[in-house]
């Protein structure tokens, strides 16, 4: 009856007023209101209504049910006129009239639920969308990597990163002309790298991200003008590289761990929308995107590495309320889904997804429970990496991706630094490698390939010959690294560190996540790195350790309290060195901290490594004038002196291994290039 009630007060206020309650441009922004927002006043749009109506509509309109009228009869009796009449002339049409005024009314109520009912049903049940493309044209072709499009508003420009992976910077180039050579290079006096370019509103300027050192250090977020100037820093309430303006450029949000927060430009205090509690393994947030309407966000759960590089790790989407509450799960965790991209009608959710083997551009419908039917394919087998859509959903950009990853070598200079152009390679093929390490007789080279499909590992004897498959182990593994006697095998996959001898089943060491798992000389430890069982703060060493070999593995315990990464055993085993950002820390078997080691001040080092006999440690650095390359220190610290220079754009280093005379290094052989085309939907 108050449901009938709710609908019978819609009625009458759009007779009284001449427009219903709640207006909007679509069915969804109408539900919504009906849900969320307060009713206007009849007597602002209509004065003339009387007091007592306006106070009875108010109440029949009321959220909460339990506040309206009840019975409904008493809703009648409220909004009747207030004059008197006499008995006479009123008691013997009394309950005809009455019986003639409920019955009208109520059998229009009971029409309306019905009528709306069926209405919702057709405008918002479930059906899939039609997108047809055309007009599907190559924008860039130069050699090496463009990607992270994002087309601006109109659709005319994409702006995009371009050059090395480790220090890309910003260009800008026309849609339209797609035979120009070149294009704008825009915020040229901004150091660093250059990331996650977005277009202002008006697009007249472009946000982006600049890095001093990676993507993720020394970050912030910049403005520049699309026709040039200068760059200008823009103020964000949480240093981060997930934070996301809305459409209409008036809020933003943004990720600290596992919790998305939302503030407006015009106030500085950040509101909590959510805490994301379905956390898979390596499950960061990132790749925020408003809807249109500025309803709802989307996001991507895990692989957060994909952002800046080809990786394949499984990821979801996701979307918020913007208002707060539960998120609701989109796509399954099963495959990578990433990039999301909001059509113009904030109902549907264009993404990039390996779902169907290779990855294609896919479309889904959201609704307020979640999805609504499966995705549907728009563009399979495009190799896209990551999307982009105008303001009208009529223009779409997208870059390919691919990569050839293998194992080179270089020997290590005497004196003075060589180019990664005189590198050779160790392994070759279509193939992605990731991190190599050498076994301790030097005798052998292990390392994770996707060459059959999925990632595995293999060894190869570094004399010469074919790789060998280690073990065929379910899933994918990472990051491999050998015991000293070569017959165990530790590795990381999305659920875990592992341990598998002689190929045999894989013993996990932790029930939590971990990475960059490292054996200690003797064989008794590995350490690795790990946010522990929470999942939450900042990555730092543990250790899991067993009394001799064959015997079990202890529980693992934290070796440092600090954020420290990328461990790597000291050759005599009574330390080890990592990462712990401005500096590297020399950790104790027993978590004293022995020496805090500095790269100078003119270089930034991470992922150290101790040289073969412990006297230098190797590491990836970047020099303040931008230049990248492979330096050392003494292991007691000093001046850092270059050896290798990472000097060829089209080259980009990935990992490495330190041998007694060679540096091993996996070099990255990126080509992508943007795309653009025309959508009809």
């Amino acid at each position: 009856g108050r449901s009938d009630l709710y609908s019978l007060g819609c009625v009458l206020h759009e007779m009284l007023a001449g427009q219903p309650p709640f207006t909007g441009p679509t069915v969804e922004s109408v539900v919504h209101q009906h849900l969320t927002a307060e009713p206007p006043s009849v007597t602002a749009i209509r004065p003339s209504v009387p007091g007592w109506v306006a106070a009875a509509l108010e109440r029949s309109l009321a959220k909460t049910p339990a506040d309206r009228f009840n019975p409904v009869a008493l809703f009648g009796e409220a909004i009747s006129p207030r004059t008197s009449v006499t008995a006479a002339d009123a008691q013997p049409l009394a309950a005809a009239s009455s019986r003639r005024r409920w019955l009208v009314p109520g059998v229009v109520a009971a029409a309306l639920v019905v009528a709306v009912g069926v209405m919702l049903v057709r405008m918002m049940a479930p059906g899939p969308i039609s997108i047809t493309t055309s007009n599907i044209s190559r924008v860039t072709t130069d050699p090496g990597l463009e990607f992270q499009p994002a087309i601006s508003p109109n659709g005319t420009e994409v702006a995009y990163v371009s050059g090395f992976l480790e220090a890309p910077r910003l260009v800008v180039r026309s849609t339209i002309d797609i035979g120009s050579s070149g294009g704008t290079r825009v915020g040229k006096e901004v150091g660093g790298g250059h990331w996650l370019p977005a277009w202002t509103p008006d697009g007249a300027s472009l946000r982006f991200l600049a890095c001093t050192r990676g993507f993720g250090s020394g970050c912030d977020w910049k403005e520049v003008g699309t026709r040039g100037g200068s760059a200008r820093t823009i103020s964000v309430p949480h240093p981060s590289t997930r934070h996301a303006w809305s459409r209409d450029g008036t809020r933003t949000a943004f990720v600290i761990r596992d919790s998305i927060f939302a503030t407006s430009v015009d106030s500085a205090e950040p509101e909590l929308l959510s805490v994301q509690v379905a956390r898979p393994r390596r499950g960061a947030i990132h790749s925020l995107t408003w809807s249109p309407d500025g309803q709802r966000i989307a996001y991507v759960l895990g692989n957060s590495l994909w952002r800046t590089t080809a990786n394949v790790l499984n990821a979801s989407l996701w979307v918020l309320d913007a208002s707060g509450g539960d998120p609701l799960q989109v796509t399954d965790h099963t495959t990578m889904n990433v990039s999301p991209q909001w059509l113009p009608d904030g109902r549907h959710l264009l993404f990039v997804s390996d779902r169907d083997g290779p990855r294609g551009i896919y479309v889904v419908e959201v609704g307020p429970d979640g999805p609504r039917g499966p995705p549907q394919s728009v563009l399979s087998s495009s190799d896209a990496h990551s999307i982009s859509v105008s303001a009208d959903g009529k223009r779409l950009a997208y870059a390919d991706f691919t990569v050839k990853q293998n194992i080179w070598s270089i020997p290590i200079p005497r004196s003075g630094s060589v180019s990664i152009r005189d590198a050779v390679p160790v392994t070759t093929g279509s193939q992605v490698i990731e991190q190599p390490a050498l076994s301790p007789d030097g005798e052998w080279i292990v390392f994770e390939s996707d060459r059959g499909g999925e990632f595995d590992i293999y060894k190869m004897p570094l004399a010469g010959g074919d790789p060998q498959l280690v073990a065929d182990i379910a899933g994918i593994e990472f990051a491999p690294d050998l015991s000293p006697d070569g017959t165990e095998i530790a590795y990381y996959s999305p659920e875990g560190v592992f341990v598998s001898a002689d190929g045999g089943t894989p013993e996990q060491l932790a029930d939590f996540d971990g990475a960059w798992p490292d054996w200690s000389p003797e064989g008794l430890a590995i350490a690795f790195q790990s946010q522990g069982p929470q999942d939450v703060g900042a990555e730092n060493i543990w250790i899991a350790s067993r009394d001799s070999i064959s015997m079990p593995w202890s529980d693992p315990v934290p070796l440092t309290d600090f954020r420290c990464v990328f461990p790597d055993w000291a050759p005599d085993g009574a330390s080890l060195i990592c990462d712990a950002g401005a500096e590297f820390a020399r950790v104790s078997r027993g978590g004293g901290v022995l020496s805090r080691l500095a790269t100078t001040p003119a270089v930034e080092g991470y992922a150290p490594l101790f040289s073969h006999d412990g006297s230098r440690i190797y590491f990836f650095g970047t020099h303040q004038d931008g230049s990248l390359g492979m330096w050392w220190i003494p292991a007691t610290g000093g001046v850092a002196t270059k050896v290798v220079a990472f000097d060829d754009p089209s080259l980009s280093v990935f990992g490495g291994a330190v041998g007694p005379e060679n540096l091993y290094f996996t070099i990255s052989e990126y080509e992508s290039d943007i795309w653009v085309m025309d959508l009809e939907w």
